[in-house]
């Protein structure tokens, strides 16, 4: 038996049976199944991740029946209602649905011993830039592999799940230290615990979808600083939203590829990689 592969054909084995249960793959994110049925009512959406399932559907029917074929193939636990879902809590409470990680984050400061650290009430202080612009280290490339260095990267490895998933909040500061994995000193590690303390601050922070009276509207902004990094390149930011009382559905801050030569330049490379989101996000809403 080929261990490694063990994942993908565990993946072409559950994909296999969705396609002949009648669903279809998104083009777009592969880990969702569509199924579509002349009554609206009755379609269905499945999330796959590696083994767990989030089913959808307005109809108890469709789900029950779309369980009982799963287990007739598959040895599976049927959870219920969801309340969790890789460490991210949801609430369906009336006419709303919020996420939020404030369990994941508690366990993460007690991991790294900051469970009595002093809360903050930023993510970063405002001169960050400079700071890690001064950085002697950085400049000059030298590494610290040691055991704070391992701890700094699964921190920021860590950030990055938040970040992802439901703080768009921490999006820059953890885009600025993620740049540091290789060559994080003593200062990189307290700038990833100011994070943290910050979260410890905010943990119950959440984002909260409402029901809405109107049309969803896909609608975006994208912006973008100015060679404000050390190396001089600058940082793209978006993210966007379907109406006007929900939170954000993507956001990203990451740093451009190449230098740009004025600021009209750097404003323009952000806009194309929003544009490149919104035509991705728009073709997944479409199916």
């Amino acid at each position: 038996m080929d261990l490694k592969q063990s994942g993908r054909n565990w993946n072409n084995l559950l994909h296999s049976h969705l396609i002949a249960d009648g669903f279809v793959q998104s083009l777009v994110d592969t880990c969702v199944y569509f199924k579509e049925t002349d009554d609206p009512n009755e379609t269905c959406t499945i999330l796959v991740w590696v083994d767990d399932i989030l089913l959808s559907s307005k109809s108890e029917t469709v789900m029950t029946n779309i369980k009982k074929s799963l287990s007739k193939h598959f040895h599976m636990k049927d959870l219920g209602p969801i309340s969790w879902f890789l460490g991210i809590e949801l609430k369906n409470e009336k006419g709303s649905i919020s996420m939020s990680q404030g369990q994941y984050i508690e366990n993460l400061l007690q991991k790294f011993k900051m469970e009595n650290s002093k809360p903050k009430q930023t993510a970063c202080d405002m001169n960050v830039n400079r700071t890690l612009a001064g950085d002697k280290q950085t400049e000059t490339g030298q590494t610290n592999e040691n055991i704070q260095s391992k701890h700094y990267r699964e921190i920021v490895g860590s950030l990055i799940y938040i970040m992802t998933s439901t703080r768009p909040d921490i999006c820059f500061i953890v885009t600025k230290l993620s740049q540091y994995l290789s060559n994080a000193d003593e200062l990189y590690m307290i700038l990833a615990k100011h994070v943290l303390r910050y979260l410890k601050a905010t943990k119950d922070q959440r984002l909260i979808f409402r029901k809405s009276v109107d049309n969803l509207t896909l609608s975006g902004f994208s912006d973008s600083d100015w060679g404000n990094s050390g190396d001089r390149k600058s940082i793209t930011g978006y993210c966007f939203k379907l109406s006007k009382e929900g939170p954000l559905i993507s956001w990203k801050s990451k740093k451009q590829q190449s230098v740009a030569l004025s600021s009209c330049e750097a404003e323009y490379m952000a806009c194309n990689v929003f544009c490149c989101a919104r035509r991705k996000i728009s073709s997944f809403i479409s199916q």
